[in-house]
């Protein structure tokens, strides 16, 4: 039953759009490897979730069960994670490592709701003014309203104003680049 499974998820990931989460026995083998067998059951539990959830049609079900996944990551800044300022991590580095930053876990997010159907053009990235940190947020209805997944809660919220969050422009240039280092293994 598990073999079908696994060859079901890969089918899907096979066919599925732009931005899609192609994760092959090599990247498995990889986290493996490199990160041990904890980051390789974290990596198992995403995957559940994200066949698990292609088969729901609702969005903010979706929205609020990704939030939740990512947030379990331990919140950890660049500095001591990374001995660097500023590094944006892939989704594999943040599933070897178990831990990321604010743009890190936003990111994560991104590409797993991206996979998931969510169009690309109707996420933003916010900064939050309090604390620096980078957040996501998905237009979801045709108001103009954004709901934010913030790694500090669970639960998503919709952005009414613009009191504690920025706009933060994010080039799909910058987007491209940060995908292609996700499934770029050694």
């Amino acid at each position: 039953m598990k073999f079908i499974v696994i060859l079901l998820i890969y089918f899907v990931y096979s066919i599925a759009d732009e931005h899609t989460l192609d994760f092959t026995n090599r990247h498995k083998y990889f986290i493996k490897t490199h990160y041990g067998l904890m980051a390789l059951h974290r990596f198992y539990i995403i995957e559940e979730e994200i066949f698990k959830l292609q088969y729901t049609s609702n969005k903010l079900q979706k929205l609020r069960t990704i939030n939740k996944l990512i947030n379990k990551f331990h919140f950890k800044e660049d500095i001591k994670h990374w001995n660097q300022n500023d590094y944006w991590a892939s989704l594999i580095e943040l599933i070897g490592t178990g831990a990321g930053d604010g743009e890190d876990l936003a990111m994560a997010k991104y590409f797993i709701l991206s996979h998931l159907g969510f169009a690309k053009n109707q996420f933003k990235f916010f900064i939050n003014k309090k604390n620096n940190q980078i957040v996501l947020g998905y237009q979801h209805k045709k108001e103009g309203k954004y709901v934010i997944l913030n790694h500090k809660t669970d639960s998503i919220s919709i952005l009414y104003d613009d009191l504690e969050y920025s706009p933060l422009e994010i080039s799909d240039e910058f987007i491209n680049e940060q995908y292609n280092k996700m499934l770029m293994i050694n």
